[in-house]
């Protein structure tokens, strides 16, 4: 079953870049919630899944393709 929850993990995060809270989402929306925690560490540690660099990235491209300012950039990730 963990396998199963660690390929899905995997192509979800291969189809677009997800915080730990999303890719947790998505997981226990799959029925996945008694090994979501679990895949989440594991990731973490791997450096699959990284919330800070996601916010880096997300400004980054927030202001370079958008154009938004800082003061909307920073309510979108609150």
């Amino acid at each position: 079953m963990i396998e199963k929850a660690k390929k899905y993990a995997l192509y979800a995060l291969g189809r677009k870049s997800l915080t730990s809270k999303e890719l947790y989402d998505k997981l226990c929306a799959k029925g996945y919630e008694d090994t979501a925690d679990e895949i989440l560490y594991e990731f973490q540690k791997a450096g699959y899944l990284n919330d800070a660099e996601y916010a880096r990235m997300y400004i980054i491209d927030g202001i370079n393709l958008s154009c938004k300012g800082g003061i909307r950039l920073r309510r979108e990730l609150s």
